[in-house]
């Protein structure tokens, strides 16, 4: 009994630690990072772009029209109805046919968008019909600014000392590596005045002026 439960509790343990490096893992290698910040490099047609600056507003745009259509431009479908009664009030039925009724009709699109129908009915047909529209567009202006990363650079040239007594007393070749965060480091190697073997080394840091 003692050597099952021990088992048990083993593989308990194990399952868990199992559990606790696939949460690691996804956490540390899965791409979760949605936000674009300063700094970060950005690909651009397979360039690389340090991100100076990025600007996101809303700019709303409303766009007002009025249509006017004559009715007969507009198809209508005309049904027989059925049943017709015997007993009607001629007068009364050709008052309401040569009658003119006005129909409005609102439709609410939201965000403050709306179309609106009137229409003119006489003689049991549309007589004109218009459209009153105001649509507001909201247009998102995502800006990225971008500029090129700095770079490794690597420099060589002649390197020479002179003073009164020997003129040159000193020639040789020196190396300048400049890295991504504009620090300079010299190595040269020559000769001196005693022909003897130098080897020289230099540290150069940028500095920056207030404007």
């Amino acid at each position: 009994m003692k050597n099952n439960q021990k088992q048990k509790i083993d593989f308990k343990t194990i399952l868990i630690i199992g559990l606790i490096i696939v949460i690691l893992l996804l956490r540390f290698c899965g791409d979760g990072k949605t936000d674009i910040n300063k700094g970060d490099i950005i690909k651009v047609k397979g360039k690389k772009y340090e991100l100076v600056d990025h600007k996101k507003d809303t700019t709303y745009i409303t766009r007002d029209s009025i249509v006017y259509r004559k009715g007969k431009d507009i198809k209508v479908e005309v049904k027989v109805p059925v049943y017709i009664p015997q007993e009607a009030d001629t007068i009364l039925i050709l008052k309401d046919y040569f009658s003119k009724r006005f129909y409005i009709d609102t439709l609410d699109l939201g965000q403050s968008s709306f179309v609106i129908i009137k229409d003119t009915i006489t003689e049991n047909k549309i007589y004109a019909r218009m459209f009153e529209s105001s649509i507001t567009e909201r247009i998102i202006n995502d800006t990225l600014f971008l500029k090129e990363p700095p770079k490794r650079k690597f420099f060589i040239g002649l390197q020479g000392g002179f003073d009164r007594t020997d003129i040159v007393n000193y020639g040789g070749i020196n190396l300048l590596y400049n890295d991504k965060n504009d620090k300079l480091y010299g190595l040269g190697l020559g000769i001196n005045s005693n022909r003897q073997p130098t080897l020289m080394g230099s540290v150069y840091w940028k500095i920056k002026f207030k404007k």
